[in-house]
């Protein structure tokens, strides 16, 4: 019984982090390619959203930060939790084969067409798909998740200045200087 429940919550839990993970790519996509004036725009007209969106563009070291851990966070999980499940719910079709071959075969079987069909998943509906869309429409993609963007990074403040400042460590490191103004590290 307790199988069961897990493997419901799996069922539910893969889609959910490939839309999260989709999420953050969109939005990343979309605050990289939105004119400032086009920001600053809205903002005079007072579209909803604007002056959040206008917060994450001033701020786009600590938006993009964010956007990364996030992306990060949903694909780690969806890697730990969808193959597994996905390979669980293929192994019966190996039932059928000489022990001790059925559990060596079917195990790694059923891991490698789980591991394909969640990075199928991921790149196609939580990065491909997002990106394009937020290509094409980055200005409603950043009204539209502005705020839920900015609730993440409130959240995740301590971590985000940590990576942030880990970056541009790194960047000084390597012998470069961040630009001072939407820098990328």
């Amino acid at each position: 019984m307790a199988h069961h429940v897990f493997d419901t919550i799996v069922a539910f839990a893969v889609p959910l982090l490939v839309i999260t993970n989709a999420f953050f790519v969109a939005i990343e996509f979309a605050l990289v390619s939105v004119r400032w004036t086009r920001i600053e725009q809205l903002v005079a007209e007072n579209r909803p959203g604007a002056k959040l969106a206008a917060g994450l563009v001033e701020n786009l070291n600590d938006s993009l930060a964010a956007t990364q851990l996030g992306i990060t966070f949903a694909s780690l999980a969806l890697g730990w939790v969808g193959e597994p499940s996905i390979g669980h719910a293929l192994m019966p079709f190996f039932d059928g084969l000489p022990i001790p071959w059925n559990i060596a075969v079917a195990h790694g079987t059923a891991i490698g067409v789980a591991f394909l069909c969640i990075t199928y998943l991921h790149m196609v509906l939580g990065e491909l798909l997002p990106r394009a869309i937020a290509l094409r429409h980055a200005e409603h993609v950043v009204l539209l998740f502005s705020a839920p963007l900015l609730a993440f990074r409130a959240v995740t403040r301590p971590l985000v200045v940590f990576m942030r400042t880990s970056a541009a460590g790194g960047v000084r490191a390597v012998g470069q200087e961040g630009a001072r103004r939407h820098g990328a590290a």
